[in-house]
């Protein structure tokens, strides 16, 4: 029976089927396409197969969009490494473009995600790293997002305030300090009188900056302090800085095209300017002691004048009368040992009797060129931070050209060592600070006596100075010098095997030498009982602080305090009223002078 009707029915959909292709091909000849078919397969068989087909393929797709997609209930709870729970933590679920707070229990309540969907996250809290990741919705659970504080604690910077030229500002200066970050640095906003201030930084600070306003100089804003020590360099106001004018004479007729240098008493060469038509070369500087000096040509030879001091609006002029002497064009080539390659850079040294003549950088070329204006035994020696130091001592019996060629070896760590030099007072076998320490041949070397191709150090706060790449193997003796003090340590061998434990020990005999201030007002009447502090100029360190007596005097030594004679000074002078009858004074901070030893 139920095959009867399904035949039937067949039947009767197939008619109704061609019925319809009846009618089309009235207008289409459309049995032209379904003849060849109907000669293979009924046609009409196919397109109740393709229907039957859509109908399940649609409803599937209908019956799988009504049907809800499974889905986990998660919830979201912030702590911090220690297991604190966070309350007001910022929970940011990306994908869902939802941000939630969590709760004094640290807590985001459950949210329901589709299972197995990765679930990406933002959590971030005042004090805490901010966090960015994702989790999987794989079940109902706690989900638990985990926040690292911020580093706690500070660090220290040390702002060191300096001039033009580099000598320590004893002006009260005014400086404030901020942070990019959320902390706060202490203090905010200070002064200092001896050009030195040290700063506590949170770590939350980010980037420390800092403003700095000194009178007479030009203040310097949102300087980003990244050192744990940083010197700030700041421009003198015009009215500030005195005019040195050089004039260079021969025979005194002016001589133009002649480089001056200018020579700080404590920092050497501090700037170089060429003469004019009129033989004059002018400097705008600080106040403090200096020195002028010509550089040889190949036709005049260098002169020097005694140092001198000035003050701000001051104009100095002095006359340096060079010579004619002897001609001699010296050119140094520098070259690489193994391949020949020019050496651009390299620092050339001329010496004649163990004094500096001139040095200079090599060029492109490798090649440094000098004018000399004397006739005999001369050393030159260039020096290169990838190289051994090389030298050469020769004799010039004449005027005219000399072409020297200094051939380096590159240095690779076990060719060359640090010479240390250790200088001890020689009274409190303290290590001396700020000693200039020079590098001599010693005992049976060709060259005993004489200076080794190296370069003068200055010792540290230790008493150290060390001496890069020196050559192993040589008989060496070290020499130091400070404010009129010296000493010199035994020849010794320098050998790689012990380097790290090598010292050549200078021990030096300093002087004892006095300080006296006399405080006085602007009417030249004493002030009495005013406070004296003693900085040493090389490092700005205090070296001590007392009153001064009833007639405004205050002398080192005193009791069972004393004054070395190795270092320069300067004196912080301050008086501030304590009560009703007493004047308040401005603080005064001097200039740094040497103390000399007693008589």
């Amino acid at each position: 029976m139920a095959g009867d009707f399904l035949k039937d029915l067949y039947y009767g959909l197939e008619g109704k089927y061609y019925a319809i292709l009846d009618r089309i091909d009235k207008a289409i000849p459309i049995y032209k396409i379904v003849d060849p078919i109907d000669r293979i397969v009924p046609s009409f068989a196919i397109v109740l197969i393709v229907i039957i087909l859509l109908l399940l393929f649609g409803g599937w797709f209908l019956f799988t969009s009504f049907i809800a997609k499974p889905t986990v209930g998660i919830t979201i709870q912030v702590e911090s490494r220690s297991g604190d729970l966070i309350s007001g933590a910022s929970v940011k679920l990306v994908d869902l473009g939802k941000t939630f707070t969590t709760n004094s229990k640290g807590i985001v309540e459950k949210q329901e995600f589709e299972k197995n969907a990765v679930i990406k996250y933002e959590v971030s809290k005042t004090g805490f790293v901010k966090k960015i990741s994702s989790f999987t919705a794989d079940k109902s659970k706690v989900q638990s997002i985990i926040l690292t504080e911020e580093a706690a604690g500070s660090f220290t910077r040390t702002i060191i305030l300096k001039n033009s030229i580099g000598m320590p500002i004893t002006k009260t200066a005014k400086l404030s300090f901020s942070c990019t970050g959320s902390g706060e640095p202490e203090p905010k906003e200070t002064t200092t009188n001896n050009g030195s201030v040290t700063v506590k930084v949170p770590n939350t600070c980010g980037v420390l900056t800092a403003n700095v306003e000194v009178q007479g100089y030009q203040a310097k804003q949102s300087v980003q302090i990244t050192q744990n020590v940083q010197e700030i360099r700041l421009e003198e106001l015009a009215s500030e800085l005195a005019t040195v004018r050089a004039r260079v004479l021969y025979n005194s007729a002016p001589v133009p095209g002649i480089v001056v240098r200018i020579f700080e008493h404590s920092l050497g060469p501090i700037d170089e300017k060429t003469t004019d038509s009129a033989g004059i070369a002018e400097f705008r500087m600080p106040q403090s002691t200096y020195n002028l000096r010509t550089v040889a040509t190949a036709e005049y030879g260098s002169k020097a004048t005694e140092e001198f001091e000035t003050a701000p609006g001051q104009t100095i002029e002095k006359t340096l009368n060079v010579e004619k002497d002897v001609s001699i064009a010296l050119t140094v080539n520098v070259v690489e040992k193994t391949t020949g390659k020019k050496i651009q850079n390299a620092s050339v040294s001329v010496r004649q009797d163990n004094e500096l003549i001139d040095s200079k950088s090599t060029d492109s070329n490798g090649t440094a060129f000098f004018n000399l204006n004397s006739l005999g035994e001369y050393t030159i020696s260039a020096d290169h931070s990838n190289y051994l130091i090389g030298e050469e001592t020769f004799n010039i019996t004449q005027q005219g050209s000399v072409s020297k060629t200094l051939v380096l070896e590159k240095f690779t760590g076990d060719n060359a060592a640090t010479l240390k030099v250790k200088v001890l007072d020689a009274e409190t076998g303290k290590g001396v600070k700020a000693a200039r320490v020079a590098l001599y041949y010693g005992e049976g070397e060709e060259k005993e006596g004489f200076l080794a191709p190296y370069a003068e150090q200055l010792t540290d706060l230790n008493g150290i100075a060390r001496f890069p790449r020196v050559k192993p193997g040589v008989y060496y003796k070290a020499f130091a010098v400070k404010q009129g003090a010296s000493g010199s340590s035994d020849s010794q061998r320098f050998d790689l095997r012990n380097a790290d434990t090598f010292y050549l020990n200078v021990s030096m005999v300093i002087p004892h030498g006095t300080v006296k201030v006399n405080v006085s007002d602007n009417e030249g009447l004493a002030v009495p009982n005013a406070k004296i502090t003693i900085f040493d100029a090389f490092d700005d360190s205090e070296i001590g602080s007392d009153l001064a007596d009833f007639n405004g005097v205050f002398v080192l030594p005193a009791e069972n305090r004393f004054a070395k004679a190795d270092k320069e000074v300067y004196v912080r002078v301050e008086k501030k009223a304590l009560s009703p009858g007493e004047k308040d004074y401005a603080s005064y901070t001097t200039i740094a002078k040497p103390i000399l030893p007693n008589a």
